[in-house]
């Protein structure tokens, strides 16, 4: 006698490994829904189009530290990663799809001769990535848009325009514990600027994310080392100068620096006046005048005719559910004014064989002679 071996059915998988398997499927879709179209960004039911400040562009900010003057640059692309420039060491740049970029400098001189006017001295001692899509290392984006209008916060009273919050940031960025980094950029209505006012864009002059050449914007070292020198009175002028300098600029540096709210964060903060930012501006960025109410709303006829098919939808379905539940109705019975629905071919049919024959016995009486008798005369 052969004993047959039955099939036990095993276990059902884990239900743990299942969802990590998916999760590890949708890991690729999710990181990159983190990322926006800078052409068109929507929320509070107001839409910005800021394609048109596309492009790496940078700020500066510097504090004297006798003898030497630390500067730090800023550099951000609202619409894209900043890119990786050649010939450049890789410590003296952000990682590979950074958006916002701070490289730290110091600038002093060294006397070579007695003679000689000292050389200046420009020296990389910091790299910090502030914002960026840092997939691999578990750093998202995660941008965050509000409206300036519906901010609580004071001091947005009275703006017009868009905040924008990105993350991903970390310095020392090798390091898992490192300091948290955000970058907050408050672009801010302003008819009259484009937005590239006193800004060029990167390429065109040097690069702020690792050239040994201070970044547009900045003071030339010698020049902020030669007014070391000036007594107190010529560099409040100067400093006067600056500041008019910067409120001709588009892009300004606010502040950088841990918050009140979050200590163990530090925030980069940005103001940017541009036209791009007033509400109800035209899609493109490229119109000087604001939308017209016409090509933002439907027309008159078109929403007639929507409420028109809505209210006929209606009176069809609720008049079909009352005769089927009060008569049992099926079929054509079901519709309301069943009979009228199902004559109307019918009704239609008449009307144009009146309509015809109307028009060829006019056509007829007209052809004989002018008179109703067809043609006959009295003899």
């Amino acid at each position: 006698m052969r004993l047959r071996r039955t099939h036990q059915p095993g276990p059902w998988p884990d239900l743990s490994a299942l969802l990590s398997v998916a999760l590890a499927l949708l890991a690729g879709p999710a990181a990159a829904s983190t990322s926006y179209d800078c052409s068109h960004i929507r929320v509070g039911g107001q839409s910005f189009d800021l394609s048109s400040l596309s492009g790496e562009y940078s700020v500066s900010h510097q504090e004297p530290h006798p003898p030497t003057t630390h500067n730090t640059t800023y550099t951000l692309n609202i619409c894209g990663p900043l890119e990786r420039k050649k010939g450049v060491p890789r410590n003296e740049q952000c990682h590979q799809s950074a958006r916002v970029c701070a490289i730290e400098r110091t600038i002093g001189h060294h006397k070579v001769d007695e003679e000689k006017k000292p050389e200046t001295v420009v020296e990389v001692t910091g790299v910090i990535d502030i914002a960026g899509e840092f997939v691999h290392d578990g750093l998202e984006l995660d941008p965050a848009f509000a409206r300036l209008k519906t901010s609580s916060s004071n001091a947005d009273s009275g703006k017009e325009g868009l905040r924008v919050e990105l993350h991903g940031g970390r310095y020392p960025f090798d390091k898992r514990h490192g300091r948290k980094q955000r970058a907050i950029i408050e672009f801010v209505c302003d008819q009259e600027r484009t937005g590239l006012e006193g800004l060029v864009k990167d390429g065109e002059t040097t690069h702020a994310g690792g050239s040994p050449a201070l970044a547009r914007g900045a003071p030339d070292a010698a020049t902020a080392d030669d007014d070391d020198k000036d007594d107190d009175d010529d560099d409040d002028d100067d400093d006067d100068d600056k500041d008019k300098d910067d409120l001709k600029k588009s892009l300004r540096y606010i502040s950088y620096g841990p918050t009140s709210d979050d200590i163990a964060e530090d925030t980069l903060r940005l103001e940017w006046r541009t036209k791009h930012a007033c509400e109800g501006m035209r899609e493109g960025g490229n119109e000087d005048q604001p939308k017209k109410s016409g090509s933002r709303h439907w027309g008159f006829f078109t929403w007639f005719i929507i409420i028109i098919f809505l209210v006929t939808a209606s009176y069809l379905i609720f008049g079909s559910w009352l005769n089927y539940n009060r008569y049992g109705a099926r079929g054509w019975d079901l519709l309301p004014h069943g009979d009228t629905i199902r004559d109307i071919p019918y009704l239609l049919r008449d009307f144009v064989r009146r309509v015809v024959n109307t028009v060829q016995g006019g056509t007829r009486g007209g052809g004989g002679g002018g008179g109703s008798r067809g043609g006959y005369s009295a003899v």
